[in-house]
């Protein structure tokens, strides 16, 4: 019986894992093909189903379309006891027609298919990649910072700091480590310090992959979730994003699926790189200009768009959580004066604000809010809503 393991996560190692037990383990079969990303090669589905062929036979064949494509690897393969690899599909046909069933391969072939997207394998078993841990992320670091299996004397700490920013994701200690190999320990120092403000371009840029493939409210609820409500409980946060008909438990769902948060025990939660590149995309293009950005979950960005004569036009949300209560007259002219700015936040939906004890009345919300918690001491009585 042919076995099927279906592999998915965001370890962007895994492929060249993947790789290394392939060579290793492809002489124990009559033949083998590693068809690396999938979901991005340009070919279509019928050349990809002659590479399977032409690597596994040797031989070269001419597919007419894909359902013919099915039967030749069936009659071609069903006797062959072989390695296939299908390497980052994003889609259900991609599996159909190049590994569609046990009985397209011969008795003990092995397919293994990695995916990031949970919801497109059906499957004998998976296999969840997890991060790596603090001795398997130095060694990564090692061998592309240092081209050796531990820190240059003098670098261990620095190294360990670098580490900790990559919380475990190879494809951050790779892309670091290539970028840190040669230089010296004020440079070393000037990029994580760096790092601790500015994420890592390259990092998120590959990371975005996933995020590009959902559907636009699930991207809506991806950025809600990455700039305002990691680590929170999982329901709270269905009830908030539901009052936006955002339709948020199957669009959290779909996000699990694809490995960009967590459900853990009803808290969602999402690596520190994951939630960095969603708000990436929120500043994209706009870093220093807050009142252009969708979002703001930072007192100094949200003072300055308040404090102002901006424009925040494209501003959705607003969440602000202060760890030292302050204390805020509304009547003021200067808070009157920031007031204002709300009637300009046309796009407004969201507004969440806590350790703020408000005296005196608000005058201006926009009609758009949708959701407004200001948690206790509470006194506002909007007198326009």
């Amino acid at each position: 019986m042919t076995h099927e393991l279906r592999q998915m996560g965001m370890n962007q190692n895994a492929s060249e894992k993947l790789l290394g037990i392939f060579r290793e383990n492809l002489c124990q079969f009559e033949g083998g093909i590693f068809l690396e990303n999938v979901k991005d090669s340009k070919a279509h589905l019928k050349h990809l189903q002659e590479n399977i062929l032409l690597d596994i036979l040797k031989e070269k064949f001419h597919i007419s379309n894909v359902y013919d494509g099915i039967d030749m690897i069936m009659n071609r393969l069903r006797n062959k006891r072989v390695l296939v690899i299908l390497d980052d599909v994003d889609h259900e046909d991609q599996i159909d027609n190049l590994a569609g069933a046990h009985d397209w391969f011969g008795l003990g072939s092995r397919i293994i298919i990695t995916a990031r997207d949970k919801h497109s394998l059906r499957v004998d078993a998976t296999y969840e990649v997890s991060l790596l841990n603090e001795n398997e992320a130095i060694w990564l670091l090692s061998m592309n910072a240092f081209k050796m299996n531990h820190p240059t004397e003098g670098y261990e700490e620095l190294s360990n700091e670098v580490v900790h920013y990559a919380a475990g994701l190879p494809l951050a200690l790779k892309v670091l480590g290539r970028f840190l190999f040669g230089r010296d320990m004020m440079e070393w120092r000037s990029t994580v310090d760096r790092l601790k403000e500015i994420p890592e371009t390259e990092i998120l840029k590959k990371l975005r992959i996933s995020f590009d493939g959902l559907e636009d409210i699930e991207k809506e609820i991806f950025l809600d979730i990455a700039c305002f409500f990691s680590k929170k409980n999982k329901d709270s946060v269905i009830r908030i994003l539901d009052s936006f008909d955002f339709h948020a438990k199957i669009g959290i769902n779909v996000l699990i699926e694809k490995c960009l948060i967590i459900d853990s025990n009803d808290r969602l939660e999402m690596h520190d790189l994951i939630r960095d590149m969603g708000r990436y995309i929120v500043r994209e293009g706009h870093c220093q200009d807050p009142e252009k950005w969708s979002r703001l979950w930072r007192l100094e960005n949200v003072r300055n768009v308040l404090a102002e004569n901006k424009e925040p036009k494209e501003v959705e949300g607003i969440v602000l959580h202060l760890h030292v209560l302050g204390k805020v007259n509304a009547n003021t002219e200067a808070f009157k004066k920031m007031n204002k700015q709300f009637k300009k936040m046309n796009k407004l939906r969201l507004l969440m604000v806590s350790g703020v004890d408000l005296s005196g009345d608000i005058e201006y919300l926009p009609n758009t809010l949708r959701w407004l918690q200001w948690q206790i001491p509470f006194k506002i009585f909007a007198k326009k809503f």
